[in-house]
């Protein structure tokens, strides 16, 4: 990972306190003040994750089957990149029976056979495992990547009642190292860092 998208992942964290007390909406402040850095989805590391959202032992429970499974994944020849999250599980009222998540993926070209079968083990027990997990390699085309991202972006996000999109996702990322993790980021944003990671408020 390069040094200027540690620092856009880390400046996108400012946020997440935030967000988690609004309930993760798409925005968080003005929509002419939002930018990728203040909005959904909100990026955080599982132990971000579970310090926002592991408020009562069930989910706990939840979170900590998740971090399981994705590390049993990687025993198996699949490295999780990226996971989008939502639906209930990030209602704070709300009782969750799962966690929704799209998980974005690799595969370790000498352990195909194994990787697929680890996969469909993990698609077909989602229901034992609280878990509702739906899955994307990173190396297809972009058309579907993308397709792929806004559809289940969108299917978190709808709200049957009201017929409209009216939640937020999180973006759960894997842990930086620790000595990573305590960098003042702010400090570090010079005029090198590329602007197109910071810029992109609604005009």
């Amino acid at each position: 990972m390069s040094e200027a998208l540690e620092r856009f992942r880390l400046a996108c964290g400012d946020i997440n306190a935030t967000a988690a007390s609004l309930g993760f909406p798409p925005f968080c402040t003005g929509l002419r003040t939002e930018t990728p850095l203040n909005s959904a989805p909100y990026v955080v590391d599982l132990p971000g994750f579970a310090a926002l959202l592991g408020t009562d032992e069930r989910r706990r429970a939840m979170i900590a089957t998740l971090e399981a499974q994705l590390a049993a994944l990687a025993t198996q020849g699949v490295e999780w990149r990226l996971a989008l999250i939502g639906g209930s599980f990030l209602r704070d009222a709300a009782i969750p029976a799962d966690i929704d998540a799209l998980i974005f993926y690799a595969i370790d070209p000498d352990r195909l056979s194994q990787a697929k079968a680890a996969l469909t083990r993990l698609a077909a027990a989602r229901s034992a495992a609280c878990l509702d997990l739906s899955f994307c390699p990173v190396d297809v085309d972009p058309m579907i990547l993308v397709k792929r991202s806004i559809f289940f972006s969108n299917l978190f996000a709808y709200d049957r009642d009201a017929r409209s999109l009216v939640k937020g996702t999180v973006l759960l990322v894997p842990p930086l190292p620790s000595a990573r993790r305590e960098t003042d980021h702010r400090a570090k944003m010079t005029p090198e860092t590329p602007s197109t990671l910071f810029s992109g408020a609604a005009s």
